[in-house]
């Protein structure tokens, strides 16, 4: 990707298991899953925030380096000096910039901003506010409005990446009036129960519904203004929804007849615990071109563990640049991983570990070496640690 732009969505809320969801046959998310299918997909991919959430993900992605346990980085730690993937790339004649719709102070944004090297940010005043869902401005026109500022980066810059922060597939999920009709229902033998209906979850689904309707929106008019055709995309959620286990019993286990649970679960289902919750947050990393050569050549799903704090990294190198001081990897380069999260837990392909209990849980029917959680969790406090 030498030479290319690079516009990266940081998509609000955004869970893989969105991505795998259909009701009735329509798929929940079906510009993502276009957008995977015709790119590179990390289907098994985490994020790696703490209480900062949102600021947490910019954080990772920025400086390949963990988040705080305590407080946030970006209003605790905004005065350091960061050795960002923005500083490397204006450096190397790239025009840097990130658009969000909330106000600049929301997580102390405008300051640390400037520390992580944006040279722009194009805040909720840069806006023209006609539209609410939410928190704030819909994505629909907040999407529509970022594409003509892009457009005019782009004829005044050789190079440019920019950040773009979506806001509409926020908790707590309630404007569903404003997401457009997707049903969340079960129908069997032409009967239509409620199912999801009114649920949380359900309003998850239809919020994500609506936000990826947006971004497949967004990546069209990109195309037809010409700048998909020098340009990477990629996509990253940036946490999981927050919903709760019961909710996700109830969407894997409703019984239609009376409408509740079964009481003999899905095997598949009838243990989410603890485990199949933290696995199960994963959210999705998309690398994608329009180039029809990426398309042929390069796109594939790689289902392997990977991490928000190799981000940088992996868009860097494919840029011809390096960040010496990452602390991620090229997820290109390897072939195990381990994604360390900031309480000390741990997921690699073959385990996921509990530091708070000691335990662990296998991920595959294969007995691991004595040595392999005691080498995994010394690489995850080094990592803590050196952040």
């Amino acid at each position: 990707f030498k030479g290319k732009n690079v516009i990266a969505i940081h998509a609000e809320s955004m869970q893989t298991l969105a991505m795998e969801a259909n009701f009735n046959g329509k798929d929940v998310t079906p510009n993502l899953k276009k957008l995977a299918s015709d790119g590179i997909f990390f289907n098994n991919f985490y994020s790696q925030v703490s209480i900062g959430t949102s600021s947490d993900t910019e954080f990772l992605v920025a400086n390949s380096m963990m988040p705080v346990k305590i407080g946030t980085a970006f209003i605790n730690y905004a005065n350091r000096s960061y050795n960002s993937m923005y500083k490397i790339l204006n450096e190397n004649g790239y025009y840097t910039f990130s658009m969000h719709a909330n106000t600049g102070e929301f997580w102390n944004r405008n300051n640390m901003y400037k520390s992580l090297g944006y040279q722009k940010f194009y805040d909720k005043n840069s806006f023209v506010i006609d539209e609410k869902i939410g928190f704030g401005l819909s994505d629909k026109s907040f999407l529509s409005q970022a594409v003509k500022k892009i457009k005019e980066i782009s004829l005044t810059n050789t190079n440019f990446y920019g950040t773009i922060i979506t806001l509409s597939n926020h908790t707590p999920f309630e404007d569903t009036d404003k997401y457009g009709d997707f049903p969340v229902t079960l129908t069997v033998d032409g009967v239509t129960y409620p199912y999801l209906e009114g649920t949380k979850l359900g309003n998850y689904f239809k919020s994500a519904h609506y936000a990826d309707k947006q971004i497949g929106m967004f990546i069209d008019m990109l195309d037809k203004e010409g700048i998909l055709d020098n340009t990477v995309i990629i996509i990253y959620g940036d946490h999981d929804a927050r919903i709760e286990k019961d909710e996700w019993n109830y969407y894997y286990n409703y019984n239609y007849e009376t409408e509740d649970v079964f009481e003999e679960y899905d095997e598949r289902y009838k243990n989410i615990d603890y485990y199949w919750y933290e696995i199960n947050r994963r959210v999705p990393f998309i690398i994608y071109s329009k180039d029809e050569d990426f398309k042929k050549n390069y796109s594939e799903v790689i289902s392997r563990v990977s991490g928000m704090i190799d981000i940088s990294p992996t868009i860097l190198n494919m840029l011809g640049f390096n960040n010496p001081y990452a602390l991620g990897s090229d997820l290109f380069s390897k072939n195990e991983s381990i994604v360390a999260f900031p309480n000390g837990n741990f997921i690699t392909d073959k385990v996921y570990y509990n530091d708070s209990k000691n335990e662990y849980k296998l991920l595959e029917d294969v007995p691991i070496k004595e040595d392999y959680i005691k080498s995994c969790k010394e690489y995850t406090d080094e990592i803590l640690d050196i952040s």
